[in-house]
């Protein structure tokens, strides 16, 4: 038995679903089914009652989740001891940081002054910087590939299991076009300009989307590759863009406004996200650096 199996089960018996617990662990279902019918044959005995339409935990399975998570915590605990007992010249010396491609602009958000002040503080920690989408964060982080990851989280988006995060900053999205003095709303916007929208980075915008569709607005999508020509088509007067208000206003465009978006589902969390087991003492120094848990 060992603690991902762990965190396999109680990933099942949140969901209580084989499909959605794999899609929430970022791996296959036929890992996942192997790896809990290992985790059976080691304690003898069935955790899940199974059929074609539901899954069930048996007595042993409900009665393994408080231990399953208190063993967990028991791992974060000695990880935190050790780090604490162990000299200073024989801690691991680098820290592999990836960063959500959602998001192009993490200095309006804290990020890089948070990397740079750490930076200065640890000079002999060796950094290794990559982006990736965010998919392919979550997956990194559950798989342990790398250290830490800036994730860019829509309202109400949970990470899976073995991943904690802390708060880095919070924002919201707004529409943006060009000044334009007969267009007061975001709705209004939507009826003049087209929806500029950059084909690399669906995550972002998928539930804003969604909402227009449920409050009836209908949206004449213009499809472009890149940052830059989304800037260049709302300045030019031929769409408007989604981008988030906090990036809006430090730049303090003089040729463009910005509109509501009037629901919860604009809001957005960049978060510093980490895998528990991870064994790398410079996780808990940079989260440190962070605010408290999500």
């Amino acid at each position: 038995m060992d603690l991902k199996q762990l965190q396999y089960f109680l990933a099942v018996a949140k969901h209580l679903n084989f499909s959605r617990a794999a899609e929430a662990l970022y791996i296959s279902q036929p890992t996942l089914s192997y790896q809990i019918a290992e985790l059976e044959r080691e304690l003898g005995t069935p955790l899940f009652i199974r059929d074609r339409r539901k899954v069930f935990l048996t007595p042993a399975g409900g009665a393994l989740i408080g231990m399953a998570n208190k063993t967990l915590e028991c791992a974060d605990e000695i990880h935190s001891m050790a780090q604490r007992g162990f000299p200073e010249s024989e801690l691991l010396q680098s820290l592999s940081v990836a960063f959500d491609k959602t998001e192009d602009h993490f200095e309006s958000t804290g990020v890089t002054r948070l990397i740079a002040d750490f930076i200065t503080a640890y000079p002999e920690v060796e950094f290794k910087l990559q982006q990736a989408s965010y998919e392919e964060c979550i997956a990194h982080l559950v798989n342990e590939t790398i250290d830490v990851a800036f994730l860019v989280l829509r309202y109400n988006e949970t990470l899976p299991a073995p991943i904690h995060s802390c708060l880095i900053h919070t924002d919201r999205l707004v529409l943006v076009t060009k000044k334009d003095p007969t267009v007061h709303s975001c709705v209004e916007a939507l009826k003049k300009y087209n929806l500029v929208s950059v084909q690399s980075r669906p995550h972002a915008l998928t539930r804003i989307l969604r909402y227009f569709e449920q409050e009836g607005i209908d949206i004449h999508p213009l499809p472009v590759d890149s940052i830059p020509a989304s800037f260049a088509y709302v300045q030019a007067g031929i769409g408007a863009i989604i981008l988030p208000h906090n990036y809006f206003t430090q730049h303090n465009y003089s040729d463009l406004q910005s509109f509501e978006i009037p629901s919860p589902v604009a809001t957005l969390s960049h978060v510093l996200a980490w895998n528990r087991t991870r064994q790398n003492p410079c996780i808990q120094r940079l989260v440190s650096s962070a605010d408290g848990p999500v």
